[in-house]
């Protein structure tokens, strides 16, 4: 009878060490998982090349190289992939190669898109022939 009183007073306060204490053990498990695989970004860019927009290439242009001069406000981490798509009357995708990121390559990948986008020809433009309207190829 002696001993199970003993234990009773033993049992509770084991349990309350092991409560306090049971996680510090297992806390240097928990730092040897893996660390997070990093995921790079994909970003991509679609161009109206349409005869309407190409007045307004020039912005474009300006506000393309601002972008990636500042690496999108941040948002661009080394080895992102920026892919370029365009559309008139429909898409094309694939044409330009997908570009990675890297922090000292904005001017040379603004410079390159630029040229790109600028070479796309207008394929249609709309004008008005006598009392209907038509699409024309343009020249």
């Amino acid at each position: 009878m002696k001993n199970q009183t003993q234990w009773n007073r033993i049992l509770p306060g084991a349990w309350m060490f092991l409560a306090l204490f049971g996680p510090m053990a297992a806390a240097p498990a928990l730092r040897a998982q893996p660390a997070a695989r990093k995921v790079d970004n994909r970003f991509l860019l679609i161009f109206d090349t349409s005869a309407e927009m190409k007045r307004r290439l020039p912005s474009v242009q300006k506000t393309l190289g601002d972008i990636l001069a500042t690496g999108a406000t941040g948002q661009l981490r080394t080895n992102d992939t920026v892919g370029v798509w365009t559309f008139d009357q429909e898409l094309q995708a694939g044409q330009f190669p997908l570009q990675r990121w890297r922090p000292d390559s904005g001017a040379m990948m603004a410079s390159n898109i630029n040229a790109f986008v600028g070479s796309r020809p207008a394929l249609i433009r709309w004008c008005r022939c006598s009392t209907r309207s038509c699409a024309v190829p343009s020249d």
